[in-house]
């Protein structure tokens, strides 16, 4: 993670602030611990909520989204990281906004597999027809 971390600096159109080894460092520590964060989060949402899986209901995909979160914060902090805690936080700040984003790529995934939703505006059709087709035969 950390030679994919110093390639993502220098890939970026503005070469960073100059800054000490140390502080370098720190940063790629931190960043390697952010993107081992998301990949478990990521992985962990979808082996209930990726596109091979049915609908989940809200109440059920809000807990596996809280469950997910947990550990993905767990793995963040467990990771050794120099820098201190403000720099932590900056890159935790870093974690929390992407797992919000990502939680709305997951909600309208997962609204997209109600069947029931899609189908309310055929079947509200059908009922109808059928109601009226009756009403016609009496």
């Amino acid at each position: 993670h950390y030679f994919k971390a110093y390639v993502k600096i220098y890939q970026e159109e503005t070469l960073p602030e100059p800054m000490t080894m140390l502080r370098a460092t720190a940063e790629a520590n931190n960043l390697s611990a952010l993107a081992s964060a998301q990949e478990l989060y990521t992985e962990k949402m979808d082996e209930k909520v990726g596109g091979d899986h049915g609908y989940l209901n809200e109440t059920d995909l809000l807990s596996h989204h809280a469950e997910c979160c947990e550990a993905a914060e767990k793995e963040f902090n467990s990771t050794k990281k120099m820098g201190g805690p403000e720099l932590s936080k900056t890159f935790m700040d870093k974690l929390d906004k992407f797992m919000e984003d990502q939680l709305q790529q997951y909600i309208k995934i997962n609204e997209s597999k109600n069947i029931f939703k899609a189908a309310r505006t055929p079947i509200t059709l059908f009922i109808c027809l059928f109601a009226a087709y009756v009403a016609h035969a009496f």
